[in-house]
């Protein structure tokens, strides 16, 4: 996942650690640091789709109460 409003951890030194670990699959998110704080209904959408990516996986879907 690239954090592209990221200050603590620039977007350009997090591709240099994807390259350096060889990551094959990235997703943006319009976000700072904590994107678990600042979006995290769009960062929970993206962790759904990527755990569909795991062979194997299945997917529950739970609500929040609000």
């Amino acid at each position: 996942m690239e954090t592209l409003r990221d200050e603590a951890v620039p977007p350009a030194a997090q591709r240099a650690m994807r390259r350096a670990v060889g990551c094959k699959v990235v997703v943006a998110i319009d976000s700072d640091h904590s994107p678990q704080l600042s979006r995290p209904w769009e960062l929970a959408d993206v962790l759904e789709r990527l755990a569909g990516l795991v062979p194997g996986a299945t997917s529950a879907v739970r609500t929040a109460e609000v």
